[in-house]
C-alpha cells in the first residue's frame, strides 16, 4: 500500500498499524517526506505529514476487511477510495525520485521487482544530486501564477530550501589543492575562477594569461565545484601547465557547493590582498587590462567592489553595471537588471569609472579584507543568482559604494560556463526564490539605493 497522512496541529505520529478481522497484522512501514502535502495545507513544519509504503502478505484477507490505525483513528478500507494495481512499479511512481525512504530500506518485494519504474527509480536515486532533487520537488509544487506567489516563497519555500542547504553545508567533507608550477609568493592579486560542468575554458583563459606579461604577478586559483570531474580536470590541468608553463592552483572540492560556496572556498586558498572573482567564460581581448583595473580600484577611497565592462563577441554590451528593477510578473521582487545589455559599446557614453547599484559576479575586484569583513558570499543564494548583488549590498551597508570600469573591457560568453542541472521552470522559480530572499534581507536598503 502507499498513501499519506497529515496532522495539522503537531508532528505526525510516525507509526501506522494494520488490522484484519482476526487481529493485528505483521506489516512493514516505510515513510518519506511529502513536500506537496506540506505546501498544500500550509503546515508549520514538514514533519506534520509524511508519505508511506506499507507492505504485508494478505493472500487470505479481503482488502475491504483491512483497517489502518494511525494516531488512535481507524481507517477501514471498505470506507475509503483506493486503487488496486498489479505492478509494484505503479506504487513506486507515487514517490519522487529524490526522497529518502526511512527505516531499513525498500521491502524485498520492491527490491526484487523487475518493473521499469523500479529500475528508473533506483537509477535516478544514484545518479542525481538528492538535495537538488528535493529542491526541485519543492519548487515544482509552487504555483508561480498565484497572486500569493512571493508570500508563499518567503513563508514556506525559503525555509524549506534553506533547511536542506544548511544541512548540506554542515556535511561538507573538505577540499584539497594541487599546485602547478611556482606561484608568486607576493602576488598583488588572486584571481578565483569556479568550474562546474564545463572546464574547457581553462585552456582559453590560460592561453591569454600566459601571453600577457602583466599577468606575471598573479595568483590564479581554479576551484573545481564538480566532484565527478576531479580525475579528468586534474589530468587536463597538468597538460595545460606543460603546454603554457603558466602557474596556477587547482582546488578540488569533494562537494558541489554552488557559485557562492565555490568562491568562498577559493578565498581560503588565496594569499594576496586583492581578490578578483572571474567566471571561466570571461576572456581578455587585450594585454595590460589587469594593471589598469587595479589602478582604478586603488583610486577609490571608500569600501568598494569594482566591476568591468563585459562585451559579447560582436562588441555589444552584456554588463556595464546592474540596477534593481521590479520583476514583470511579481513586482515585489526586484531583479538584477542590466540596463545597457544589447547596446553596441560605442553608443554608450560613460566616464572611465562610474558609480552603479551593483555589479555582476562574473568579474568583481575587491580587497580580501573587505570580503572577509562582510563574511563573503551568502551561500543561501543557492546555485547562483543574486549572490553578487547581495555581496554589493553588504558593502553598501558598510558605507561603501559600487563602481564599474568603462576602461577595462573583457569578453563574456554569458552562462556558457554553466551546466544547468535540469530542464523545466524550477530553475526560474529558484531564481525568484533567491530574489525573494534578497528582498527579505535588504528591502529597506534597496529602497535607499534605488532612490539615489
Amino acid at each position: 500500500m502507499s498513501g499519506w497522512v497529515v496532522n495539522k496541529s503537531r508532528p505526525a505520529d510516525p507509526n501506522i498499524d494494520l488490522y484484519s478481522d482476526s487481529g493485528k497484522l505483521n506489516a512493514d512501514l516505510y515513510s518519506f517526506e511529502r513536500i506537496d502535502v506540506f505546501q498544500k495545507y500550509q503546515l508549520v513544519q514538514s514533519d506534520y505529514c509524511f508519505g508511506f509504503f506499507l507492505t504485508v502478505s494478505v493472500d487470505s484477507e479481503p482488502l475491504n476487511d483491512l483497517t489502518l490505525v494511525w494516531e488512535g483513528r481507524k481507517f477501514t478500507l471498505a470506507k475509503m477510495r483506493y486503487e488496486e494495481v498489479a505492478s509494484v512499479a505503479k506504487v513506486l511512481s507515487q514517490v519522487p525520485v529524490s526522497v529518502e525512504i526511512k527505516n531499513s530500506g525498500l521491502p524485498t518485494l520492491l527490491q526484487q521487482s523487475k518493473g521499469n519504474a523500479v529500475s528508473s527509480f533506483t537509477q535516478n536515486s544514484k545518479n542525481k544530486d538528492k538535495d537538488i532533487q528535493k529542491i526541485t520537488d519543492i519548487l515544482n509544487h509552487v504555483n508561480s501564477d498565484s497572486p500569493n506567489f512571493v508570500n508563499q516563497l518567503e513563508k514556506n519555500t525559503i525555509p524549506l530550501i534553506h533547511k536542506i542547504w544548511k544541512k548540506r553545508i554542515a556535511n561538507y567533507s573538505g577540499a584539497r589543492v594541487i599546485k602547478f608550477g611556482d606561484i608568486n609568493a607576493v602576488a598583488r592579486v588572486s584571481i578565483i575562477v569556479p568550474l562546474y560542468g564545463r572546464y574547457d575554458f581553462m585552456q582559453h583563459q590560460i592561453a591569454h594569461f600566459s601571453g600577457d606579461k602583466d599577468m606575471s604577478g598573479v595568483e590564479l586559483v581554479y576551484v573545481l565545484d564538480d566532484p565527478s570531474l576531479i580525475q579528468e580536470v586534474t589530468v587536463s590541468a597538468g597538460g595545460l601547465f606543460k603546454t603554457f608553463k603558466y602557474p596556477f592552483k587547482l582546488v578540488l572540492s569533494e562537494n558541489n557547493r554552488g557559485f557562492s560556496g565555490a568562491n568562498n572556498l577559493g578565498v581560503e586558498y588565496c594569499s594576496s590582498p586583492l581578490v578578483l572573482f572571474l567566471n571561466s567564460d570571461v576572456i581578455p581581448f587585450s594585454s595590460g587590462w589587469l594593471s589598469e583595473f587595479i589602478d582604478q580600484y586603488e583610486r577609490i577611497k571608500v569600501p568598494t567592489i569594482l566591476g568591468a565592462t563585459l562585451l559579447y563577441e560582436d562588441q555589444t554590451i552584456q554588463h556595464m553595471g546592474m540596477h534593481f528593477q521590479p520583476e514583470d510578473r511579481h513586482s515585489e521582487i526586484r531583479m538584477n537588471h542590466h540596463p545597457y545589455k544589447g547596446l553596441h559599446f560605442d553608443l554608450v557614453d560613460k566616464d572611465d569609472m562610474f558609480s552603479v547599484q551593483a555589479v555582476t559576479g562574473a568579474c568583481m575586484l575587491m580587497a580580501k579584507s573587505l570580503f572577509e569583513q562582510v563574511r563573503g558570499f551568502d551561500e543561501m543564494h543557492i546555485l547562483g543568482d543574486f549572490e553578487d548583488s547581495d555581496l554589493c549590498l553588504k558593502v553598501v551597508d558598510l558605507g561603501g559604494e559600487i563602481f564599474c570600469s568603462n576602461k577595462v573591457k573583457l569578453y563574456h560568453l554569458e552562462r556558457l560556463s554553466q551546466n544547468l542541472v535540469a530542464k523545466g521552470d524550477w530553475k526560474w522559480k529558484l531564481s525568484m526564490t533567491n530574489g525573494a530572499y534578497q528582498e527579505s534581507k535588504w528591502r529597506s536598503l534597496i529602497d535607499k539605493v534605488v532612490s539615489r
